[in-house]
């Protein structure tokens, strides 16, 4: 696998969920990411992105700093397809 680089649409594995976002950096356990979405099943079961990464933080933020990371690694084409429409508005 190729190393992560600046702007590369990443997941975030954390012990409370799932997020996708564009990597920023690393730096002593903590992972930087850019218009993070948390990924969340819809009521019809398909899966989707929340507007934000938690219930009381503010809606789609545009940067969030994740201390207890269990693993970090390259989004798949599909999910990077369906997260850059849903950041974006563009169609991929």
């Amino acid at each position: 696998m190729s190393k992560i680089k600046k702007n590369d649409v990443v997941t975030v594995m954390t012990s409370i969920g799932e997020y996708i976002g564009k990597y920023i950096s690393e730096d002593g356990g903590s992972v930087t990411v850019n218009d993070p979405r948390l990924i969340v099943n819809t009521p019809e079961g398909d899966i989707g992105f929340g507007r934000g990464v938690c219930m009381s933080a503010r809606e789609n933020p545009d940067q969030v700093i994740f201390q207890d990371v269990l693993f970090v690694v390259k989004t798949n084409d599909s999910f990077e397809k369906a997260y850059i429409e849903a950041v974006s508005g563009l169609i991929v």
